[in-house]
């Protein structure tokens, strides 16, 4: 039996060994003891015989860096297409504005009744995968401020950002419709309600920023999941009584058609297909020049009765189903599905003045502004602006493609565009105008390259670029607003803008595809409107 001197001995020799099996393989850090040289460990071999250490080889040189790359060249832009950004401004208004008005009228107080703040399908919402439903407790909307002048609450399922971000692109198109309702909003002579009707409202910011402006806006939103937050937002802005939104899809002839693309981004892109029999939504599409009568759609308590509207309708409901706009009506909308014209008693639809009507139907615009026919023929509308291609865009309007080419669909759609635009010129007695969008830059060359030239030989005017100004176009007082502040800042520049002259139009037009998309403003020609009576 060994003594307990043998197992010490035995310990100590298994313990060295253990060490120089240990440092052996551990990866040496510190210079104190190797040489680290970028990153590399180069061990440090021990003196021999009174000689220097051996040096380990230097490592390679780094590769020489890549040659410079030579910046792109482009034709410089024209310096007509310069732009300003959006100008934020922090402060919200601490007061309401001072509102003016040629004149008053009296408001009466009534008793108040009970309310249901989630009725009229205000909590619906489309979920991925539970499609349409109501909300559960603990459900959460995403509530902010865009920064319109007015501001204004928008509210959203999961998209607050990318309508904040439509704003800061177009935020241009919305200064134009506010200097167009602040105008005709003051004009003495003015004796029709000021209206405002959004084609495509989508989450409903142009209708909402009009609303309190000051209009009676009317909207048009096909997505149920959309309406929703529309009347939601209304409530927040405080302009339900003001506000109606509509379930159909504005097109030149009377449809039911299931959408498509309604579960991305909110329903941010969500368009009609002639293509899908069903979906998760469908809707009904009317023609705009059947909008229901301005008193169906904001009535007297006194009209009720005659125009068979449900006395269960309050003045401040907002969503309006067919049945809500009188019994007659709806009757005659649901029986014109799958014609494409229908003769409507006048006494059914809206036959009165249309300060600003926007159009942006996902593609569907050019049958949308065909289907105003009878609004223009009878000069009812005063200002219309129209997102406008490009043309890929219109290739879903065309009816029964299945068996046609791309080239057959494209030659269709385009020549609806020129004849569109054409009748606009010389039966509705309009001018086109071009609104600033992605293909400004592009649209001002396209004009210079074509011979465009309004300086009338003046070297300090534009040639092509003209700007819509602000001005004190009556004798009442200011409304001291934010969007007055705005005009302030900016020069009282509303907007610049292109004249698109007739006989460019169809040239125009086959460029489009190159130039991309754009907003077309119509206004009546030879107008007098203090809306264009300042344009440099």
């Amino acid at each position: 039996m060994r003594s307990w001197r043998t197992w010490t001995v035995i310990l100590v020799f298994i313990f060295i060994t253990m060490n120089i099996i240990y440092w052996k393989g551990y990866q040496c850090t510190d210079p104190r003891f190797c040489t680290v040289v970028d990153n590399t460990v180069v061990k440090t071999e021990p003196m021999v015989d009174n000689k220097s250490p051996v040096t380990p080889a230097p490592p390679p040189p780094p590769p020489p860096p890549p040659p410079p790359v030579a910046p792109i060249t482009s034709k410089p832009l024209d310096s007509e297409a310069h732009l300003y950004d959006h100008m934020d401004s922090n402060a919200q208004p601490i007061h309401d504005p001072n509102t003016r008005y040629p004149n008053t009228h009296g408001k009466s107080a009534e008793d108040l009744d009970m309310i249901a703040p989630t009725s009229d399908k205000t909590t619906y919402r489309l979920n991925r995968q539970e499609g349409l439903k109501y909300a559960n407790t603990g459900d959460l909307w995403q509530f902010g401020v865009i920064n319109t002048k007015p501001d204004v609450f928008i509210v959203s399922n999961t998209n607050y950002g990318d309508v904040n971000n439509h704003f800061r692109r177009e935020y241009r198109i919305y200064n134009l419709m506010k200097w167009i309702l602040r105008v005709h909003r003051r004009d003495a002579d003015r004796t029709d309600p000021l209206v405002m009707v959004d084609a495509g409202s989508n989450h409903g910011l142009f209708s909402l920023v009009a609303g309190a402006s000051g209009a009676h806006t009317i909207a048009f939103e096909p997505q149920t999941h959309l309406r929703s937050v529309i009347n939601m937002a209304g409530r927040l802005n405080q302009i339900s009584e003001r506000l109606r939104v509509l379930p159909f899809a504005v097109l030149d002839k009377f449809r039911k058609l299931a959408m498509e693309k309604v579960e991305i981004n909110d329903g941010g892109i969500g368009g009609l297909s002639y293509d899908k029999t069903d979906g998760l939504i469908t809707t009904q599409t009317i023609r705009l020049d059947t909008l229901p009568s301005y008193e169906r759609l904001f009535p007297k308590k006194s009209q009720e009765k005659q125009l068979e509207i449900p006395s269960s309708r309050k003045s401040d409901k907002s969503i309006l189903e067919p049945e809500y706009l009188g019994v007659e009506y709806a009757k005659e909308i649901e029986k014109a599905v799958d014609t494409d014209t229908i003769s409507l008693d006048e006494s059914l639809v809206f036959r009165q003045p249309i300060h600003f009507l926007k159009i942006d139907v996902e593609g569907f615009e050019i049958p949308a502004l065909k289907s105003a026919a009878k609004l223009f023929e009878n000069q009812l509308v005063e200002n219309t602006v129209l997102e406008f291609g490009p043309p890929h865009r219109w290739d879903v309007t065309v009816e029964n493609s299945a068996g046609m080419s791309q080239k057959e669909i494209r030659d269709t759609t385009m020549k609806s565009a020129k004849e569109v635009l054409h009748r606009a010129i010389n039966e509705w007695k309009l001018d086109i105008n071009l609104l600033p969008a992605e293909g400004w830059s592009k649209t001002v060359r396209w004009m210079n390259d074509h011979g465009v030239d309004e300086s009338e030989g003046d070297p300090s005017k534009n040639k092509v670029v003209r700007k819509l100004n602000a001005w004190k176009f009556d004798d009442l007082p200011l409304d001291n607003d934010e969007f007055e502040k705005e005009l302030k800042d900016l020069n009282n520049v509303v907007t610049e803008f292109i004249r698109l002259p007739a006989e460019l139009v169809d040239a125009y037009l086959e460029s489009s595809e190159d130039i991309g998309e754009m907003y077309l403003w119509f206004t009546k020609q030879n107008t007098e409107s203090p809306v264009l009576k300042r344009v440099t």
